[in-house]
């Protein structure tokens, strides 16, 4: 239930984005990594593959400056052409907007695959051994054909010793090693406009959103099944 609720929330923050118009095109996958062990803020990676329709140049982009995240060094490259031209404007309202150019001769529906590379800055939040990291996601503006399972993944690379004990949207979960880092991972059926985790150096604490929402559940479980039980007694009697 709390998951539930969790993947509805990240489907309504990206409520920004349009449906199909002319000239559009779709999102096939979208696959981010994200590197958490530099002392300077993230590095995300994002593996997109899109179909452009025809009248398609640009592929668009958009993102928010979540807790007054900065994006740098903004870059789109593609095998065998390079790099893309990135094109970005920042809006009063926080958000960033433009698009990746289309290598010109792209058939109308040919899947066409490109990585967006940028790091994130003034998103990591440190209270002692308790560590905030928001990963503001540059998203494609396209709609996907459907919403598979792992239309969106995501891996974050945590320096060893550190726990993730929370997320959102909720799911991440450990998946192996890599060095000395340890890798986490969240597959989601849409494009989030942000993902954030929490990290404890020792025994993450008690008193997480988590695990409140979910006591909150269990007494109204109990609470309903009380009632069901005191119903029943009265009908026998």
């Amino acid at each position: 239930m709390i998951r539930a609720a969790a993947r509805l929330a990240a489907v309504c923050v990206v409520g920004f984005t349009s449906g199909p118009l002319a000239g559009q095109g779709r999102l096939i996958s979208a696959h981010a990594r994200a590197d958490l062990t530099p002392t300077g803020g993230p590095t995300l990676v994002i593996d997109y593959t899109v179909a452009g329709d025809p009248g398609a140049a640009t592929v668009p982009l958009v993102g928010l400056a979540f807790g007054g995240a900065r994006f740098r060094d903004v870059l789109a490259t593609a095998a065998s052409l390079g790099e893309l031209n990135v094109s970005l404007e920042a809006r009063s309202d926080g958000r960033l907007v433009g698009g990746v150019a289309l290598p010109a001769g792209l058939a109308a529906g040919e899947p066409f695959s490109f990585s967006l590379s940028y790091k994130i800055e003034g998103a990591t939040e440190r209270d002692g051994g308790l560590t905030l990291h928001r990963l503001p996601i540059l998203a494609v503006g396209w709609p996907s054909d459907e919403a598979l399972p792992e239309t969106f993944t995501v891996e974050a690379l945590v320096a060893d010793g550190l726990t993730v004990y929370e997320s959102f949207p909720s799911g991440m979960r450990l998946s192996g090693r890599e060095g000395a880092a340890q890798r986490y991972r969240l597959a989601l059926p849409v494009m989030p406009a942000l993902v954030s985790l929490r990290t404890s150096r020792g025994s993450p604490p008690l008193n997480t959103l988590p695990r409140a929402l979910n006591l909150l559940v269990i007494v109204l479980l109990a609470g309903f099944a009380l009632l069901g039980w005191r119903h029943l007694r009265e009908r026998r009697w």
